[in-house]
């Protein structure tokens, strides 16, 4: 490609032909949904001086619908560092932080409640573009402090805050007081919706069928974007919720619903107890308590990102898939638009469907960078050799390394799970292999002997989760999904954070 008028992209583009050192992570998902994500991303680091300055995401490099994004491993470490020296510096930073970011996500949240329940299909072209193009700018403007979380991924073998956790207490710092001191502090949307869940169980249990009905009705209200995700747009329905509250009652009659909603709602309340006594037990210092309430902090803020996420690909997909509709435009490529490119539809402009089609069919580079974003073809890409410095070959690798999260060692048959669609297939005993897990894994975690991830530090989902089930887990390998094929004798030994291919 050669030189633009903007310094910014060529700059970007330089490093995209030189470097090597990526962050990388993988889902299945719409273009159009990590377009919007890519947009709120360069419009935060433009604005927010420790938010990362730019990202970029391939699109159908290897499968259809699916996406590699990249972060710049070296500007993640300088913006860490950055942050971890304001955090030192300011006691009072994390809950600034805290503050700001709950009122944006209030902003999205009550407009999201506002448009939830529209018939797209009775709207004008007038006001369903009026509608999602506030929406739009909405995700953007509120996620001034959604995407500098990322900074504080795990890029080495051993993540960073268990590095400063054990540089400061040595050998008292071990696996229990590691996974103590990282605990949640702030419920997840997942626990919320199953709190609420159990609620609704509760009163079918004790014949009270009209409470459980309008708790069903709460739950769609609240919840009709959880079993969506970047890829699917899946609503939650009422009646839904009460057949699965129904079958969940039929095979745990003999669980105590209340004393299930007990333990959940006081979750928090007891992490945050048994940290604060092993702090004064330890006498560990202020400076690394603030440190561990900033992870707190942006762990509660990478959940309100992700909740934003599912709402916005639940809305916004409807809204797509209707625009498909009024402009002819062939399924699955109007996913495939821009935002620019969607709008512009309702302004009297034409989309080249063949571009949409050559997208779909070779893959493309976005750069997100300066409120903007720029796509650079498979062909071009190609010609400039990226894909070799993002893609590495990583044939003859036969062992490879990661953070510990929960100690054990475990050998068993690799599953790589690449989407979601995939968890509904995943069976008792094998080892779980993706970039990452979300709430949508947990029952396929539940199945698993070991998990195993390429991304993710000690306070991630995967790592919280292997905990709670107590099952051996090795994350931030950055290269399982690349190095293991399913069906591969795999050893796992979370003692030491090694995973060891036994057999291809």
């Amino acid at each position: 490609m050669n030189e633009s008028n903007d310094p910014q992209f060529d700059e970007i583009y330089r490093r995209l032909k030189t470097n090597k050192a990526w962050y990388n992570k993988s889902y299945s998902g719409r273009p159009i949904g990590i377009h919007e994500q890519g947009l709120a991303i360069a419009t935060e680091g433009t604005i927010n001086p420790y938010a990362l300055k730019y990202g970029m995401a391939f699109q159908n490099h290897s499968i259809k619908d699916h996406f590699d994004w990249f972060w710049d491993v070296n500007e993640m470490k300088e913006k860490r560092a950055v942050i971890l020296a304001k955090v030192k510096s300011d006691p009072g930073f994390a809950d600034e932080v805290l503050k700001v970011s709950q009122a944006n996500h209030k902003k999205f949240y009550d407009y999201n409640a506002e448009i939830d329940d529209l018939d797209l299909g009775a709207l004008s072209n007038e006001k369903i573009r009026e509608t999602f193009e506030k929406l739009h700018k909405l995700l953007i403007g509120v996620s001034v402090w959604s995407y500098a979380v990322d900074a504080f991924l795990s890029d080495g073998e051993e993540d960073w805050l268990v590095a400063l956790i054990k540089e400061e207490l040595k050998d008292k710092a071990t696996g229990e007081v590691i996974e103590t001191l990282t605990l949640p502090a702030f419920d997840s949307f997942v626990n919320e919706a199953e709190v609420l869940f159990l609620r609704i169980a509760n009163e079918l249990n004790s014949k009270n069928n009209t409470k459980a009905e309008n708790l069903t009705k709460e739950y769609e209200k609240e919840y009709f974007w959880i079993r969506s995700n970047y890829k699917e747009y899946r609503r939650v329905s009422a009646e839904k919720v009460l057949s699965e509250a129904k079958e969940w009652l039929a095979t745990n009659a003999e669980k105590n619903i209340t004393e299930l909603i007990s333990e959940e709602i006081g979750r928090i309340s007891h992490n945050m107890a048994k940290k604060a006594e092993l702090c004064k037990q330890s006498n560990i210092s202020k400076n690394l308590q603030q440190i561990i309430r900033f992870s707190e902090v942006f762990t509660h803020l990478q959940d309100k990102r992700k909740e934003r996420v599912l709402r916005m690909n639940t809305l916004f997909y409807e809204f797509v898939a209707e625009t498909q509709k009024r402009f002819l435009i062939p399924d699955p490529l109007g996913f495939y638009m821009t935002d620019v490119e969607i709008f512009g539809l309702y302004d009297g402009k034409k989309v080249d469907v063949a571009i949409l089609q050559d997208r779909f069919d070779n893959g493309f580079l976005t750069i997100f960078y300066n409120h903007t974003f720029r796509i650079i073809t498979a062909a071009e890409f190609k010609k400039d050799g990226i894909e070799g410095n993002c893609f590495e070959k990583h044939d003859d690798i036969k062992e490879f390394k990661g953070t510990t999260a929960y100690k054990g060692i475990v050998t068993g048959k690799a599953r790589v799970l690449r989407s979601v669609q995939e968890i509904a297939t995943f069976n008792q005993g094998e080892i779980l292999v993706a970039n990452q897990t979300t709430p949508e894994y947990v029952p396929a975690m539940k199945k698993a002997a070991a998990i195993v991830t390429d991304q993710g530090g000690i306070t991630c989902h995967a790592a919280i989760v292997a905990r709670e089930l107590k099952i051996p887990a090795v994350i931030g390998t950055k290269i399982a999904t690349k190095v293991l094929k399913d069906g591969d004798m795999i050893e796992v030994d979370a003692e030491r954070g090694i995973v060891r291919i036994l057999k291809k």
